[in-house]
């Protein structure tokens, strides 16, 4: 039985980036195994057995060889940004206050959230006169009353709204 141990390999900001496989040509099996699928297409395998050696092939101290370790990196697999999160440290501001607007995106109900610079965000503001918005995602309360910032990162958006009160 030739056993392949396959795992993801994640970056925070790109999400999977290739995979590493762990390769074990000669396995032999003790018994059953089990074998889990989710309807997420997560599986988990539960086996016991031993790894035989590669016959005619050694380590460089002379050791036998048990299994062959094969990194796979892959960029084109990068997950997609589905759905975005935009966040300020605070939602109520007085006259002349600021607060910079953070962007995460999602890739998935299955994946961890990952950072998004606002170079790559879009920041509008629906009313200027009472708070204002830079390229950078920087609002700046002008007058009192209520502003909704929209952030939108390629075809996806999210909105903030801002109260604005008397210094």
């Amino acid at each position: 039985l030739v056993c392949i141990l396959d795992a993801d390999k994640h970056d925070n900001k790109q999400g999977k980036v290739g995979s590493v496989q762990v390769i074990i040509p000669s396995y032999s099996l003790d018994g059953n195994f089990d074998l889990t699928f989710t309807p997420e297409g997560v599986t988990s395998t539960k086996m016991s057995g031993k790894a035989q050696a590669i016959e005619g092939d050694t380590c460089d101290n002379s050791n036998a060889v048990y299994a062959y370790v094969k990194e796979i990196v892959s960029e084109e697999v990068t997950l997609p940004i589905v759905d975005i999160t935009a966040n300020a440290p605070m939602y109520s501001l007085a006259v002349e206050d600021t607060a910079t607007i953070s962007v995460y995106g999602s890739k998935g109900s299955l994946y961890k959230d990952v950072s998004l610079s606002n170079a790559d965000c879009n920041f509008t503001s629906d009313k200027s006169d009472i708070a204002t918005v830079t390229e950078d995602g920087t609002v700046t309360a002008v007058a009192p009353g209520t502003a909704t910032v929209t952030v939108k990162y390629k075809e996806i958006s999210d909105t903030l709204t801002f109260t604005v009160v008397e210094k």
